[in-house]
């Protein structure tokens, strides 16, 4: 289109076709952006150090890893049945499996939408790379192999058959998200609504197909046409994470999107009147119903689950992270269209188009950069969870099984999972009952007290249990219910635990600077474990947060340290550590990060020296 024909367009109201998507040299340097994108996000995976979701990630790809050999797990509704299905045969090289899977995920995400955005601006098919790159929480989900990316794309496959007039096709399609992710309840809805304002009546039914498939298939493999309804594994009664602050979702919404991309995107709702006015409503109907619109019902559903506390919701943010490929598609898309209109307008606007993308991928880059995401660090967590592992396969005999809270052992024992002879997720009193002789058990206290209700005490007061390894991160961190995260094996085998108990201090009151040396660590006990009473009163009040800190150290390094947060009254506080070596130094201090001061009264530290003994 020629600059005469285009103001000439302009002067009568019409709608600008800027470029004919279907002419691949167009875009062709954008589909180059997508596969360097692509590239980068595997490359970052293979080079990580350390598995990056070790709770569901794993969980999806063991569930995808062994499909093949227990065919009922490509019908298992928590693992997602459709992610199960097309992910299956990328797990079988092993856990890098799923990651490359969701590479591809992406790059047809991008290569998809660049064709889509190219219908209204070439400038808008170079930003949507950038503008998933810069996704963190997408890009995490990618490298995780979770499934957030799937859904992802099949709202953009969706999108993409609306645009091209085949309803049919993109009412099949979005049959399909209820088995992808649990976020179809705010997307079906807005595709429905597009089939209606376009009239297209006959395609509604076609919004069954999913439905009617996975019946079959539940009919078939388990025996039940409506598993779908009796399978789901997210309740309608409270939530065991219980709730939250619902608008941390918005005040921490660009973790999930990064800043260019929220940023354009607001700039783009700011020009929908103006585009509606010199565009027409027809122009910008799709991206509205179709991306901004899904993109909003699936925000607030999620920040009403976790207010509510209700349908197993936890407040994670990454679950934002399946409405970014639309979010994308239409801050590209309106972005393109204006910059196109300004081409027209000036002459010489085509010659900032370089300078404006290279702007934007600075700045995507930098934003990217400061999040200090990537490339993944070896983690504490994992690297104390391994350690369990070797104590477990060696003490597992070829006879015995394990029972596990967390499925991450499932991996680093390189045991089936489904092999229900040799391991089981441990899920509360019966899992104990189930156990014999010889099994094995291992407690973790994020996902044990919660997702197994297995408290600890229940474990540590049982006599048929021995345990067999206890560890934990060098720096202590809390997880779930404030408590720090620890990692137990015990052995069915029966044994007696009791404790030396000793009073190392026992003041009236203490100074904020006075900080308490402990005694050497005693390497013949099970484990250690320290018991602080105290009365706190910061002079700042209860907006004041003093913090009471366990520092061990040797040869001058830092080898274990763990922080208490006293907000003001009674405190009472139990800290669990590994037997320690005579050489390091240990001890409690406190830390007024505000320098307000404060009153510490009855200031008491116990020990208590836990030994066992085999019965």
């Amino acid at each position: 289109m020629n600059t005469d024909s285009a103001l000439r367009q302009l002067a009568n109201g019409d709608a600008i076709q800027v470029m004919d998507p279907a002419v691949p040299g167009q875009h062709r340097l954008a589909w180059g952006l997508a596969g360097a994108v692509a590239t980068v996000i595997l490359l970052f995976r293979l080079g990580a150090g350390a598995v990056i979701e070790r709770g569901d990630g794993v969980a999806h790809y063991t569930i995808a890893r062994w499909s093949w050999k227990h065919p009922g797990l490509l019908l298992d509704h928590w693992g997602k049945p459709l992610f199960t299905l097309l992910a299956s045969p990328f797990a079988q090289l092993g856990h890098i499996g799923p990651a490359l899977f969701n590479v591809i995920v992406a790059l047809v995400t991008m290569l998809l939408s660049i064709r889509m955005v190219a219908r209204y601006g070439r400038f808008g098919t170079l930003l949507y790379p950038l503008f998933l790159a810069s996704a963190s929480h997408y890009v995490l989900m990618v490298m995780a192999g979770m499934t957030e990316p799937l859904f992802g794309l099949l709202t953009i496959i969706t999108i993409h058959f609306c645009l091209e007039e085949r309803p049919n096709v993109a009412a099949t399609i979005a049959s399909l998200t209820p088995f992808s992710r649990p976020e179809f309840i705010a997307f079906v809805p807005c595709v429905i609504l597009w089939l209606a304002y376009r009239e297209q009546w006959k395609a509604l039914p076609w919004l069954g197909a999913g439905t009617l498939v996975y019946a079959l298939a539940g009919w078939l493999l388990l025996g039940d046409a409506l598993w779908y309804l009796h399978n789901d594994p997210y309740g309608n009664g409270p939530s065991m994470y219980g709730h939250g602050d619902p608008w941390t979702f918005i005040r921490q919404l660009d973790d999930v999107t990064g800043r260019p991309l929220m940023v354009m995107a607001a700039a783009g709702l700011l020009a929908i009147p103006y585009l509606i006015v010199r565009e027409g409503a027809r122009r910008i109907a799709p991206l509205m119903l179709l991306c901004v619109l899904p993109t909003f019902l699936i925000l607030v559903l999620h920040m009403y689950l976790w207010g509510k506390g209700i349908k197993g919701s936890a407040g994670i943010l990454r679950v934002i992270s399946t409405a970014v490929p639309m979010l994308a598609l239409f801050a590209s898309a309106v972005l393109g269209l204006l910059f196109e209109r300004l081409a027209i307008r000036q002459r010489y606007a085509a010659r900032w188009l370089p300078a404006v993308v290279v702007t934007v991928a600075v700045w995507a880059f930098v934003d990217m950069s400061q999040r200090d995401l990537l490339p993944i660090p070896k983690n504490e967590d994992e690297s104390a969870l391994r350690r369990v592992a070797e104590h477990i396969v060696t003490e597992l005999g070829p006879e015995e099984k394990l029972f596990t809270t967390h499925p991450f052992m499932g991996l680093v024992c390189d045991t089936d999972p489904y092999d229900t002879s040799r391991y089981e997720m441990a899920y509360g009193a019966p899992a104990l009952r189930c156990m014999e002789q010889g099994d094995i058990l291992f407690w973790d206290s994020e996902l044990g007290p919660n997702e197994s209700g297995l408290p600890f005490d229940r474990l540590w007061n049982d006599s048929a249990l021995t345990l067999i390894a206890f560890d934990e991160p060098t720096r202590g961190h809390k997880v779930i219910r404030g408590v720090y995260y620890e990692l137990f094996a015990f052995k069915r085998s029966p044994s007696r635990r009791a404790a030396v108990t000793d009073t190392l201090v026992n003041v009236d009151a203490v100074e904020l600077t006075d900080a308490f040396e402990l005694p050497p660590g005693n390497p013949g006990v099970l484990l250690e474990e320290f018991e602080v009473v105290c009365h706190a009163a910061p002079s700042g009040g209860a907006a004041q947060q003093l913090i009471l800190v366990y520092e061990e150290s040797d040869g001058g390094h830092v080898v274990r340290y763990r922080q208490e947060e006293l907000e003001g009254g009674a405190e009472h506080i139990h800290l669990r550590m590994k037997p320690g070596t005579s050489a390091a130094a240990r001890r409690l201090r406190f830390v007024d990060p505000h320098h307000r001061g404060a009153t510490i009264s009855g200031f008491r530290i116990v020990r208590h020296g836990w030994s066992q003994q085999l019965l």
